[in-house]
């Protein structure tokens, strides 16, 4: 399905581990990008010149995350979190902080923003997760259930977008959780070890799904609803540290990961296959995202040890992804539990 993958260019600005990337979905496309690192700043890059604009500093210790809030009023903010136990917002027009969230009691791991960008979420070493207001930075909530720490979390953008989430953590499962009754309402257990990154799809029609990655070089697709896992992805040869879900095509098809082996890879979920085994970065790819752009192209973002970002160009064969099964479909639950079935029976 994918006629052609180049790197088109390598950003370079950090002086140590980039540990996490975001993308700018403002016009559709990825105008900028953001991205968090052990060096202790967060740095905003132009994509179409591959330039840094704007160092975001404020923190006293490696930052491990970090989220693009959606575009409001023209305004866009950045949410980050980070080894000194808090988390922060920063302006990215102007590069001021305007809040520094303070309760966790551990190292801020993971953070995401809701799909109004009125809440922030955050995912700590504390084991627990926080609700954040973003206009006062005061806490909301606090959510308890994993039994060590939270390593990655984002929101449900389908139905209601302020009210579900999903974790991951070191306990070797994730957690659903419902925001609006304050608890826990599923957990997802498969991985074989510390479950490293995870993402909701934005696929339409309600209908939620789930990516997550793990220790144990595995990739699993969840159906969020079932909380059944209908899907191991399987091909690299270290831990899987991210993972996102292409906005194009319903949403709900084509997942990006990348890895400690080094390498990018992207993955037709429906049929389980590795389409692209993308190399390049000189250590571990800790961090990878996903954006769409017109005339049949599409680009991946990755953050590496090596302190370099890859902006990756990939054109795809659009015949073929007319003629897919959506991975939804009747014919796809079939294969499921025919998959299931089977593996039971050996």
């Amino acid at each position: 399905d994918i006629s052609d993958v180049e790197c088109k260019r390598i950003m370079e600005g950090h002086s140590d581990m980039v540990y996490c990337v975001d993308w700018s979905q403002a016009d559709g496309g990825g105008s900028f990008v953001l991205s968090s690192s052990a060096d202790q700043t967060l740095r905003v890059w132009d994509v179409h010149t591959g330039q840094c604009y704007r160092v975001l500093e404020g923190h006293s210790g490696a930052v491990w995350c970090c989220s693009l809030s959606p575009e409001d009023g023209g305004r866009r903010w950045a949410l980050s979190g980070s080894r000194d136990k808090t988390a922060r917002i920063f302006d990215i027009e102007s590069g001021e902080c305007t809040s520094v969230l303070e309760g966790h009691h551990g190292s801020v791991y993971t953070c995401d923003w809701n799909s109004s960008g009125a809440l922030a979420l955050t995912g700590s070493a504390d084991k627990t997760l926080r609700v954040w207001v973003a206009a006062t930075g005061a806490c909301a909530q606090v959510l308890e259930g994993h039994s060590a720490a939270v390593c990655c979390c984002s929101w449900s953008c389908a139905g209601d977008g302020a009210r579900w989430v999903i974790s991951g953590s070191d306990d070797e499962t994730l957690r659903l959780w419902d925001l609006e009754e304050g608890q826990n309402y599923g957990v997802l257990e498969g991985h074989t070890g510390p479950v490293l990154s995870c993402m909701f799809s934005k696929s339409e029609g309600g209908k939620r799904w789930a990516v997550s990655g793990s220790w144990d070089k595995s990739l699993k697709i969840w159906d969020a609803d079932s909380s059944l896992c209908t899907q191991t992805l399987s091909s690299h040869s270290a831990p899987v540290y991210g993972c996102g879900w292409s906005d194009a095509d319903g949403g709900a098809r084509w997942v990006v990961s990348g890895s400690y082996d080094e390498s990018v890879r992207v993955w037709d979920v429906v049929s389980g296959a590795c389409c692209a085994h993308l190399t390049g970065h000189s250590r571990w790819v800790r961090c990878c995202r996903w954006s769409q752009v017109d005339g049949g192209k599409r680009w991946i973002i990755s953050g590496s040890r090596d302190k370099t970002l890859r902006l990756w160009e990939l054109a795809w064969n659009d015949s073929a992804l007319a003629s897919s099964t959506p991975l939804d479909s009747p014919l796809r639950a079939q294969i499921n539990l025919f998959k299931t079935q089977t593996h039971s029976a050996t």
